[in-house]
């Protein structure tokens, strides 16, 4: 319970998707060697961003990892 009162407290900010987004979304798609392109719309939000992206998603995270992604937090 206290992880989602502290996601609950987080300041959010809205960020409305644009051509250049997609287009790097997709660029990202490509280098995780993904079809779905909805994991690399925050990857390249968060490269826009310049901000850490943390996801529970091991098999993402070792893929970054792969492809030398330093961005890329693994959240356990």
């Amino acid at each position: 319970m206290l992880t989602l009162q502290a996601i609950l407290n987080l300041r959010l900010e809205k960020a409305d998707e644009d051509v250049e987004l997609t287009i790097q979304a997709y660029r990202w798609a490509e280098r995780l060697g993904q079809l779905a392109v909805y994991d690399s719309v925050y990857l390249a939000l968060a490269e826009r961003r310049n901000a850490d992206f943390y996801t529970a998603n091991r098999k993402l995270f070792k893929r970054c990892q792969e492809i030398g992604v330093q961005f890329v937090k693994l959240v356990e």
